[in-house]
């Protein structure tokens, strides 16, 4: 259904009780306040859903999500949760929402919120609770961004479509994680088709080889407007090595340069 209000949504799966799974997208609505959802919630049958995935889009509270959640908490093994920009998403919110789930098997989700009064190793410390640290629980990565934005997602991460249009740092010390080490993760734990970073930190050998671990496509395509490095030869000894990875530039006449170095070092 394109259009569906909490109070037809509650209908819906009480006419469905054998319903396993169920995608919502939640978005801001003037509607959303005009029915006593809480009463709906109580008066309908419980279904058998083992698969909840939310997305959510506007000025949406984590009100809604937690209603989603609580009413199907009796049965749901995989929760997926697409959150929207500037939804802050810490640890202890986060599993307020997902640990009354007690046939839980699988969590995923990602967010991307601003930096603004936030503590970064608080927020890392969100993600270390008992609760988190369960080997259920996947890995948390936290990344700062040059734009004074957080990334937060589960690990191993498939949101690619929200991924698109992220601008990463270079930098690898502004990648966190809650547990564990990088050199710990899973081949290709983060698929998307393009990286895009920002002109703020040049490219490092050690960061291709970051990248070459972590994220995973058919063909990835790393865009930059620096890279920083002073033996170019090295650097493309080190692309050839990590052969998933093509390099794109946005600057037209330095794109044709690396090009150009690209034949030079390895005629075709």
């Amino acid at each position: 259904m394109l259009e569906c209000n909490e109070k037809n949504l509650w209908k819906l799966c009480g006419l469905a009780p054998e319903l396993i799974y169920l995608k919502v997208w939640l978005r801001h609505s003037s509607r959303f306040n005009n029915y006593p959802i809480a009463t709906l919630v109580r008066s309908t049958q419980p279904t058998q859903l083992i698969e909840l995935y939310i997305k959510v889009t506007g000025s949406q509270s984590f009100t809604d999500i937690s209603l989603l959640i609580n009413h199907f908490q009796g049965s749901l093994k995989r929760i997926t949760l697409d959150l929207e920009q500037n939804l802050l998403t810490d640890g202890r919110t986060l599993e307020t929402l997902l640990a009354p789930c007690t046939f839980l098997e699988d969590v995923s989700f990602i967010s991307e919120f601003s930096k603004k009064q936030i503590n970064i190793s608080n927020l890392v410390r969100s993600f270390q609770s008992q609760w988190w640290l369960d080997a259920q629980r996947p890995p948390v990565l936290l990344h700062e961004t040059d734009f004074d934005r957080i990334l937060a997602m589960s690990i191993p991460c498939s949101f690619s479509n929200t991924l698109k249009n992220v601008q990463f740092s270079s930098d690898l010390n502004s990648w966190h994680l809650n547990r564990g080490t990088f050199e710990s993760l899973i081949n290709g734990s983060i698929k998307t088709k393009m990286i895009y970073l920002s002109g703020k930190q040049p490219i490092t050998l050690d960061f291709l080889r970051f990248v070459g671990r972590i994220f995973h496509s058919r063909k990835l395509t790393l865009a930059c407007r620096r890279w920083g490095l002073m033996f170019e030869q090295e650097f493309f000894k080190q692309v050839r090595l990590s052969h998933r990875i093509l390099l794109s530039n946005e600057n037209m006449f330095y794109s044709l340069q690396i090009d150009q170095l690209w034949k030079q070092y390895y005629p075709i």
